[in-house]
């Protein structure tokens, strides 16, 4: 298995290739307001969640099995909590719900998290247009396992794209299956779904606002393919090929499928 860094042919991108280095950042610093920031979606509850909750840590199911309440009146409950948690989000005084602590320890670990995202595919176009400077740039090849096995790695996965909010009551509900803080690092908007990202998440935690990077030194021979873009100027390609020279890596490059869109490597054309 294997992960993908698109790059361009900027000093410090190819800097750190030749250093076998990961740059982590927090999420102040991405392209997206909406990813690992303060304006992820997270809600404190929802209707399902709310359910789960009152079965689970209540004695509401029970009143309704020895017939003290009826659902109707449970659902009922459900309802006016829910309108009540609307309103207070509404007038920004989340703080003063029961879950308002929960909220700010979310917000909290996800601000201070170093996150480095890849790509689990090599071959999208948008992905070579948006990252790699429509094409003129570079895709390096990693080794799944020797990324995610470092011991500065906390947490790795898939992005999630669901769209959906984080629901904080259902941490409440199964709180030994879930890792809320880290569990919202994995969410983008269903918009993204194309770069079907992968993330690590570093062990470290920044100090203050101004600490945001970290680096991670990887194997040397974590790197087992650099795929130049379509339009990758000869004089770059031999450049960096000549900075990996000695080691164990394949050249390739991107083609175009001769009867549509759909992009290839082909070893031949490096």
């Amino acid at each position: 298995m294997h992960l993908y860094k698109y790059r361009s042919f900027e000093a410090n991108h190819i800097k750190a290739l030749v250093n076998n280095q990961l740059w982590f950042s927090r999420g102040v610093t991405f392209n997206d307001p909406f990813d690992c920031s303060l304006n992820v979606p997270v809600t404190f509850i929802d209707k399902v969640g709310m359910m789960k909750f009152m079965k689970k840590q209540t004695l509401a199911q029970r009143f309704v099995d020895s017939g003290h309440l009826t659902r109707m009146q449970m659902e009922q409950i459900s309802e006016q909590y829910l309108e009540d948690t609307e309103k207070l989000l509404l007038e920004g005084r989340y703080q003063d719900h029961e879950l308002g602590w929960l909220a700010d320890a979310v917000f909290d670990h996800m601000s201070r998290s170093f996150v480095h995202c890849l790509s689990q595919t090599g071959k999208n176009t948008l992905m070579w247009s948006h990252y790699a400077s429509a094409h003129s740039g570079f895709c390096v090849r990693y080794k799944k396992e020797q990324l995610i096995n470092s011991e500065c790695i906390y947490k790795a996965d898939s992005v999630n794209y669901d769209g959906q909010p984080i629901s904080l009551i259902e941490q409440l509900v199964e709180p030994n299956q879930r890792n809320l803080p880290t569990e919202v690092l994995f969410k983008k908007a269903k918009d993204w779904q194309y770069e079907e990202e992968f993330r690590l998440v570093h062990s470290d935690v920044a100090d203050g606002d101004d600490d945001l990077y970290r680096v991670l030194r990887h194997d040397v021979d974590a790197v087992d393919c650099i795929i130049f873009g379509f339009n990758s100027e000869d004089k770059n390609i031999n450049d960096l090929k000549e900075k990996l020279s000695g080691r164990n890596i394949v050249f390739k490059k991107i083609v175009r499928s001769p009867s549509g869109f759909d992009l290839f490597v082909d070893v031949g054309r490096v």
